[in-house]
């Protein structure tokens, strides 16, 4: 980042403060978003876990400059975003949620990657 970049300055400022709302394709919808996995702890997380925590590249602006450095995370924690509501979330990830790993499944190698 380049010292004193007022919009960049501007997006991290808001990124802190996090978002709310469900980010459902049709952006009606009223419910509130959930702290949902961008990687699915119940199946690519916990392939790489080790001992239930796994590294996390986390970024932050230190004195105006972007800071970046791994950490050990926990399976809940790591990896989460705020964008879909708890019902859209299910509805995504349904078929990666409720069955088992299939690397041969192209729907679910998508909802992973």
């Amino acid at each position: 980042m380049v010292k004193g970049d007022a919009l960049t300055e501007q997006f991290y400022a808001r990124a802190k403060r996090g978002y709310s709302r469900c980010l459902w394709p049709t952006m009606k919808c009223p419910n509130k978003a959930i702290n949902a996995h961008s990687v699915q702890r119940a199946t690519a997380l916990a392939l790489i876990a080790e001992k239930r925590k796994v590294m996390e590249l986390r970024s932050k602006i230190v004195e105006g400059q972007l800071r970046s450095r791994f950490e050990s995370r926990g399976l809940r924690q790591a990896s989460t975003f705020t964008g879909l509501c708890a019902e859209h979330d299910a509805t995504v990830f349904r078929s990666i949620d409720t069955q088992p790993l299939d690397f041969n499944n192209p729907a679910q190698m998508f909802l992973i990657a």
